[in-house]
């Protein structure tokens, strides 16, 4: 189930970097870090993270309904990046790309580049993307 939170907060992408910047200096991960600062859930900050970046986002229920495309982006460099690729069970044709990190375009260029169409990103908890 996907939430929808409005946060009176407006965040700036210098507070987004901020965060990410925080995260790797305390070892920790960004979405702990959202997460204290928005002093929400984890689901809600992905939601609104989501929403504040234009994604989709999928949770645990969602991703179970995707068919994994391995042949065009290995296991072990889905588990690595923390993004999947894959279609719908029910939809084959679509492309799908599932990321957990947003922010890291290079692997997003990388992804793209192996296939075929253009695919839709979604964003998901990277402990989902396991």
């Amino acid at each position: 189930m996907n939430l929808v939170i409005d946060f009176p907060e407006e965040m700036s992408t210098t507070v987004l970097a901020k965060l990410r910047l925080q995260a790797e200096a305390a070892g920790s991960i960004f979405w702990a870090e959202l997460a204290e600062h928005l002093e929400q859930s984890i689901p809600q900050c992905l939601s609104w993270l989501g929403k504040a970046l234009g994604l989709d986002t999928m949770d645990m229920d969602t991703l179970n309904r995707l068919a994994p495309d391995f042949a065009v982006w290995t296991y072990a460099e889905a588990v690595g990046g923390k993004c999947l690729v894959a279609s719908w069970v029910d939809a084959p044709a679509e492309v799908i790309c599932v990321t957990a990190n947003p922010f890291d375009l290079g692997l997003q260029s990388r992804v793209e580049a192996r296939l075929s169409s253009v695919p839709r990103w979604y964003l998901a908890h990277p402990d989902d993307l396991i």
